[in-house]
């Protein structure tokens, strides 16, 4: 679905006239707000990414780039291999490394990882630094960032997961919309399907993730409400 279609159906059974334009600003708004809700319950399987790149000797620092854009932040990188040597290299700051192991030769194989350059706007981190620097294929995974969607966009949710997505921006607007009925049926129909997501993406219902049930993660329409979206008192 469209963000634009989530957006219509919202209207449609919040009964709001698909010609009030006024609103749309504002469930769009909501729709992120549950996206990036939803993005934020689990590492979901469906967001890992991985990108490659070669070391030359003596090189320490190399671009970060994910998925065509820089949107690589320092908590989403997950593991970072050397895949000439088959092993994974530690996370460790460069002065450390250099404080613990002041006679390392530099020349050797990869063993530590950190990251470099970071962007104060985007929070995002521009290098990652490798050393020891000899020449290896590194490859790190990353969980990629959801942008914001536009009217046109298509959420990167797996198609099937849209309806949830839908259903947890419903119970917030129903809230806005003084529909308590509506809020109750659909943050419930929500939190059912955010279970269910998790259930299936761990591939078995033994290991449900305490994300999906912690209280950060239950259902409180009022607290998504977007800056001005006039929550009735």
């Amino acid at each position: 679905m469209l963000a634009s279609e989530i957006r219509t159906n919202i209207k449609t059974i919040v009964n709001i006239p698909s010609a009030d334009t006024d609103t749309d600003a504002l469930i769009l708004a909501v729709v992120n707000s549950s996206y990036h809700f939803i993005e934020r319950v689990r590492d979901w399987t469906w967001l890992k990414r991985t990108s490659a790149f070669q070391t030359k000797n003596g090189v320490v620092l190399y671009p970060l780039f994910g998925d065509g854009t820089l949107d690589v932040q320092p908590g989403s990188i997950t593991e970072v291999l050397d895949k000439t040597n088959d092993t994974k290299l530690e996370r460790a700051e460069p002065f450390w490394i250099k404080r613990a192991f002041p006679e390392m030769d530099e020349t050797t194989e990869p063993w530590y990882w950190w990251l470099d350059g970071m962007d104060e706007q985007h929070g995002n981190a521009r290098q990652i630094g490798i050393y020891p620097t000899g020449t290896a294929t590194i490859e790190y995974a990353y969980l990629k960032r959801l942008p914001d969607l536009a009217a046109a966009d298509t959420p990167l949710f797996p198609d099937a997961y849209h309806p949830i997505l839908q259903n947890h921006a419903l119970s917030i607007v129903a809230a806005r919309e003084q529909m308590p009925e509506l809020v109750k049926v659909f943050a419930e129909m929500a939190q059912a399907g955010i279970s269910r997501m998790v259930e299936e993406d761990t591939g078995s219902k033994d290991h449900i993730l305490q994300a999906a049930s912690r209280p950060a993660a239950r259902l409180n329409p009022v607290q998504f409400l977007p800056v001005g979206y006039g929550y009735p008192e």
